[in-house]
């Protein structure tokens, strides 16, 4: 267990006609150093929030701002059950349930499931000729044949020729993980032209010459965490029991960048750089986690800093330098692009004595268009049901925007020394978590409460076509 250093401060005010309350809690080492945050996030019911940092994890209620339960584990992922009853926290050296209730902590042990496609081969004259098939198997119901040649496989968006190869070769491309995708190129038996097969690998093992079917991976609809293996393929466990839910290993781009599982469990989406060796571009990939197949690829051709799916899970939404992309899965395209308070054409007077142009809470002014805005203004972001989006700055400003028609609202946090590193919105919108040079700060301000309302006009600031002028606040 780890010691939180805490300082809780109440604050009442008045946001339009609602009363809300400010508390904050100072996670900082013994020589006063801040902890990096790994994980911020409310659970479902709103009544707690989980902290993740650098030296374990908090739970913290909501009502008061008071730390339930800690742990040493410093989870990088943590999923929440949709009944905010227990929280399944991945870390680098351990697989854990918290009882949320409780605070007592149990040890999920799991491990790839062996997959197999159900075929056996020899090498005869320079082929590797399929031997047999198992029935019932994947190669089974490809209508693969005693007879085939083998020449190649496919996985990770990469062909990869078995001609010449060997059989121990043949057998380490064709196994894999349960649940996973392959693709085989077969040349049929008496036939010359090349055949590709695509399947998805059964779970089964090979004992001696016989390839042995298990039961299948079971599906659940629960909450999936997220797990990256050194195999590069994704895990899904299930939340509430620990159990792999699904596998999945991307195609066209790299196993790293950021990742995120729609609230309903049914998408996973990935924006990274692509496979390609010298191909710096990123582009994103949406999965269905159910048949574990790629939906569709789409480029995308800028920075990220943080992914979120919508609450409908209709919309993945990509957080970059100065800007939120929305895609839509429907229409499979970017639909829409958020400005934070910039336009691409923007400019100030170039005889103005502040050559590098003010900073305020709208945005930053420059002399000339470069397409985009030459600070960063954006480290993290979150979005309610409603279409609320709570913006944290590289500045420390904490900020709410309108996904609907990207007028801001108004300003949570005003800028200061640090950025901000993680900011989430409760489920029910009624209060905003953010954690800023180790403090955590809990704004219990209905986030529905504020939507239309906008923040006071800077008269210092120029006016800008990028968004419509802000109205006055309500004190």
């Amino acid at each position: 267990m780890f010691r939180c250093f805490a300082c809780f401060l109440l604050v009442s005010f008045v946001a339009g006609s609602a009363s809300a309350e400010y508390y904050t809690l100072r996670v900082l080492s013994r020589s006063g150093k801040p902890y990096s945050a790994n994980v911020l996030q409310f659970t479902p019911d709103s009544k707690q929030v989980l902290f993740s940092s650098g030296k374990g994890v908090m739970v913290v209620a909501v009502d008061g701002f008071r730390v339930q339960h800690e742990q040493s584990i410093t989870p990088f992922t943590i999923a929440v059950t949709r009944d905010s009853k227990q929280a399944l926290m991945v870390s680098t050296r351990a697989t854990q349930a918290m009882n949320l209730t409780t605070g007592q902590v149990a040890n999920i042990r799991w491990r790839l499931p062996p997959g197999v496609v159900g075929l056996r081969y020899d090498e005869e004259g320079g082929k590797l000729l399929v031997s047999s098939v198992t029935p019932g198997s994947p190669a089974d119901e490809a209508k693969i044949k005693v007879g085939d040649e083998i020449v190649a496989t496919h996985e990770f968006g990469e062909r990869r020729n078995l001609l010449g190869r060997g059989e121990k070769a043949t057998t380490a491309a064709l196994q894999g993980p349960a649940g996973t995708n392959v693709g085989i190129s077969i040349i049929p038996r008496g036939q010359r032209g090349e055949k590709r097969i695509d399947m998805v690998r059964s779970r089964g093992e090979i004992v001696g010459d016989t390839v042995r079917l298990l039961p299948p991976l079971a599906r659940r609809d629960g909450v999936p965490v997220t797990i990256f293996t050194k195999d590069d393929y994704y895990v899904f466990l299930d939340a509430a029991s620990g159990e792999i839910n699904s596998i999945i290993a991307t195609e066209e781009v790299k196993p790293s960048g950021l990742r995120g599982v729609s609230p309903d469990g049914k998408w996973f989406a990935v924006v990274a750089e692509r496979r390609q060796r010298g191909d710096t571009r990123f582009m994103v990939e949406v999965f269905d986690l159910a048949t574990r197949r790629r939906v569709f690829s789409i480029p995308f051709d800028d920075s990220f800093q943080e992914t979120k799916f919508s609450a409908d899970s209709q919309q993945f939404l990509i957080g970059s330098h100065d800007s939120i992309y929305v895609l839509d899965l429907g229409e499979r395209e970017f639909t829409k692009q958020i400005n934070l308070g910039w336009k691409p054409t923007m400019r100030i007077d170039a005889d103005s004595e502040d050559g590098d142009s003010p900073k305020g809470p709208v945005g930053w002014w420059f002399k000339e268009s470069s397409g985009r805005s030459p600070h960063p203004l954006l480290t993290t972001f979150d979005m309610t049901a409603d279409g609320v989006l709570a913006i944290g700055a590289p500045s420390g400003e904490v900020t709410l925007w309108s996904a609907t028609d990207g007028s801001k609202i108004r300003q949570v946090e005003p800028p200061g020394e640090h950025a901000v590193e993680e900011v989430r919105i409760s489920p029910d919108g009624k209060s905003i978590a953010y954690y800023i040079n180790g403090t955590l700060t809990l704004d219990s301000v209905a986030v529905d409460s504020v939507t239309g309302e906008s923040d006071e006009d800077d008269a210092s600031q120029p006016k800008s076509d990028a968004l419509p002028d802000d109205a006055a606040a309500k004190e």
